[in-house]
């Protein structure tokens, strides 16, 4: 549009100076004069509106999603309405209040929608829902529409903002109280809110972990940092700070530690009551890889292994054998490769047998097998052409096993596949994982640095139940929740996921 401008001053306009009007330039005048006279009103005084980028989140998990919108040439309270997919799930007066002027010029006014969350219902947007935003707002007598904004949204069971950084947290015996980590301590939370009681371990405890099971005695270990162990009843019944290797525990035997001395690493079996030493330390054959295991004789298992350099380059793989007193037994190869290979292995739930990945000359060919502890023979064998590479342990009655790109269960029995194979977008690469009764799995995946942007629950059979990955999400920690469903941290938030059967029936057919 054409804009009349300011004439300016000319050293020719004095007093005695006479200007000669021209046909031309009066012609031009009215003709300036008419586009300006037929000019529109400047659109930017209309009254507009969007979801404002900034203070509007693109992921949001549980409770009920806030929407802040941006308006400009608009006052009072006008109405104003929130639409997902075209359908309203939101309306309200809308109360304005100021912004800030260096952020939103023309003088745009900020205002805020809460989504119920029971709108935004499965059955209709899905798990999660992901939606397109639309804000409505009527200014002058007229409703205006902002553009677009797309979110994700995923339903929980219960959410939180606890009064602690969610780093690492465990569920207690009482449903909605935790056991998180604050330093050197650990810290019980009433209904994850109130703190009552500090548990001090003496070793800090933001890179611990701690067995699963409310009902019994846990512990809580770490890295080159300790093992401390917590009763039924959340109270401490000791700690011991130290170079711990790898640990092996249950509720009711006597935990046993790979624990470095100087320059090597002992086994060693502590007693339950105490924590002191029972036996050990006792010097290793070999090299310890971890993990440790007991069979069902009590016997305690460790995996180790030799290196040779001369004259040609081998490792081996043994699983060496003590009684629960801590007296030698026996020593078994269970794999060897004619290179300097190192690989995951992984026991059996029962001590009998370990699960191993075979490559005798190089990495190129490649399967995995299940070596039976008496012996030293192979259960089975998966082909190098399935491409299962890494056994990763087992649950729920099945071996999780992962490929280059892909996970999948096998039968532990005959080593065929017992689901779909199945991934997060980041392929077999995950931060945390957890296995629920039924099977299901739940990966914080897609990783950022020590961070996860994806969560995924995958059905027993493999298929994928939620899939959440929005870019901007930042997941770190997962744990058990109270009887079902999993425990996650969002931001600084703690959410209760449902379980798979239970977001599979809110879905419904």
């Amino acid at each position: 549009m054409l804009s009349p401008t300011r004439p300016s001053s000319s050293p020719l306009q004095g007093e005695n100076h006479v200007q000669h009007s021209h046909p031309t330039a009066a012609l031009t005048l009215l003709f300036v004069g008419l586009l300006i006279t037929a000019c529109p009103e400047d659109p930017a005084a209309k009254p507009k509106v969007e979801v404002d980028h900034l203070k509007t989140s693109s992921a949001f998990v549980g409770s009920s999603p806030i929407i802040t919108g941006v308006v400009s040439h608009c006052t009072g309270t006008p109405p104003a309405k929130v639409l997902a997919n075209g359908v309203e799930v939101a309306s309200a007066p809308a109360a304005l209040f100021e912004s800030d002027e260096a952020v939103y010029p023309d003088g745009a006014a900020l205002f805020t929608m809460r989504i119920d969350e029971a709108e935004l219902s499965p059955t209709v947007f899905g798990v999660p829902a992901d939606i397109e935003v639309v804000l409505q707002i009527r200014c002058d007598g007229e409703w205006v529409s902002s553009p677009p904004y797309p979110i994700s949204y995923l339903k929980t069971a219960a959410s939180i903002v606890p009064p602690f950084n969610p780093v690492r947290f465990w569920p207690a015996q009482t449903p909605g109280d935790l056991l998180a980590c604050r330093d050197t301590k650990l810290v019980y939370f009433e209904q994850a809110t109130n703190p009552t009681v500090e548990l001090e371990l003496g070793f800090p405890c933001a890179v611990t972990q701690m067995s699963e099971g409310v009902d019994g005695r846990r512990y809580i270990d770490g890295k080159s940092l300790g093992i401390a162990a917590v009763n039924s009843d959340s109270t401490l019944a000791w700690t011991r700070p130290g170079l711990i290797v790898d640990v092996w525990t249950d509720p009711i035997r006597d935990p046993v530690v790979l624990r470095e001395e100087g320059d090597d690493v002992f086994l060693v079996v502590l007693d339950q009551a105490s924590g002191a030493d029972s036996y050990g330390p006792l010097p290793l054959t070999h090299n310890p890889l971890g993990p440790l295991a007991r069979d069902s004789l009590n016997n305690i298992l460790v995996l180790e292994s030799e290196t040779v350099m001369s004259p040609a380059e081998s490792r081996t793989y043994y699983v060496e054998r003590f009684a629960a007193n801590g007296t030698p037994l026996d020593l078994l190869a269970v794999v060897t490769y004619n290179w300097l290979a190192s690989y995951l292995a992984e026991f059996d739930l029962a001590g009998e047998h370990v699960y191993v990945a075979a490559a005798p000359d190089s990495e190129d060919v490649r399967w995995l097998e299940k070596i039976e502890l008496l012996g030293g023979t192979a259960v089975w064998s998966t082909s190098p052409e399935d491409g299962w590479l890494h056994p990763l342990g087992e649950a729920s009655g099945r071996v999780l096993v992962a490929s280059e790109d892909q996970l999948v269960w096998l039968d532990p029995q005959t080593g065929l596949t017992a689901s779909e194979p199945f991934a997060p977008d980041s392929g077999k690469i995950f931060l945390r994982g957890a296995v629920e009764e039924d099977g299901s799995v739940v990966l914080l995946a897609d990783p950022s640095s020590n961070v996860a942007r994806g969560l995924y629950l995958f059905a027993p059979d493999g298929h994928p139940v939620v899939r959440f990955h929005p870019e901007s999400a930042v997941f770190r920690w997962i744990a058990p929740g109270w009887g079902s469903g999993t425990l996650v941290s969002y931001y600084d938030e703690i959410h209760w996921l449902h379980s798979r059967a239970e977001y599979e029936e809110l879905v419904g057919d």
